[in-house]
């Protein structure tokens, strides 16, 4: 039927009313497509990185991982060892039970991995970054097992090894024939920097999760920064900081928060 009109051809008081609520129903559609298509296009929030230091958001790239099937290690693949002086390696997985370090030497970074083996990373030299990692590691024989080693050549010809991180990662040593968890000897004079990192030793490491021998003539670690830290079956005080004998070096503490040794907090050695 077609609109009323006045006798003058024009739109009844009723017909700009109806025209009027049409056009205010298109302005709403239209303000509502351009808010959703605002809100689709706002990108996500970046990530913070840290977390609870073994808490139990599975989020990739967020504290301790939960386990080996953590998400942030959904797109790893095998590969073999890496030893280089130099790259970035991403997604992946090593397997290997040579006896080698799996993970080494110097100038690296390596973020999203998983590693099973009798030895794990080595530090034999400056600039290491690890990121998003899970550690099992348990040595065999005659082995000293170590999960992480600062090694830098043989005494006194050694050069030190600044400039080492470790973030959001989990080791554990299962029973083997073991040395220590994290272990820093030998006047391998490292800089570390440890964040929402767990360590577990459940394979009765004589030195347990962490060791750092500050001696008079063997200096480990010359600084340091613990931050959401936790130690598990682990036997010396300060973190694994053992300055022990006359003239024995104190490392420089670059901060020290949250940090925990069998379920009690350390506090700041000095």
């Amino acid at each position: 039927m077609a609109k009323a009109t006045t006798q003058a051809g024009e739109p009844t008081i009723r017909d700009l009313g109806e025209e009027a609520k049409d056009l205010l129903d298109q302005a709403a559609d239209k303000i509502d497509a351009m808010v959703a298509q605002s809100e689709a296009e706002t990108p996500e929030p970046p990530d913070p990185g840290g977390g609870g230091g073994g808490g139990t958001d599975p989020s990739p790239g967020t504290g301790v991982p939960s386990g080996p099937d953590d998400p942030r290690f959904a797109n790893v693949r095998p590969r073999s060892r890496i030893d280089v002086t130099s790259g970035h390696f991403e997604d992946f997985e090593i397997r290997d039970d040579s006896g080698q370090p799996l993970l080494g030497h110097k100038n690296f970074t390596a973020k999203r991995f998983r590693l099973y083996g009798r030895e794990g990373i080595r530090i034999g030299g400056p600039s290491i970054v690890c990121e998003d990692f899970w550690m099992e590691i348990a040595g065999q024989g005659d082995d000293h097992g170590d999960g992480i080693q600062g090694y830098t050549g043989p005494p006194t010809n050694n050069s030190p090894s600044p400039g080492i991180v470790f973030r959001r990662g989990k080791l554990i040593m299962t029973s083997g024939a073991n040395n220590c968890g994290l272990f820093l000897a030998d006047n391998c004079r490292t800089s570390m920097i440890c964040e929402d990192f767990e360590i577990e030793d459940r394979g009765g490491c004589p030195h347990g999760a962490a060791w750092f021998p500050n001696r008079p003539d063997d200096t480990g670690i010359f600084e340091i920064g613990y931050r959401r830290v936790n130690l598990i079956g682990q036997k010396y005080g300060n973190g694994g900081i053992d300055v022990s004998g006359s003239g024995a070096h104190r490392p420089e503490i670059l901060f020290w928060e949250n940090v925990t040794a069998n379920g009690k907090p350390v506090p700041r050695p000095w």
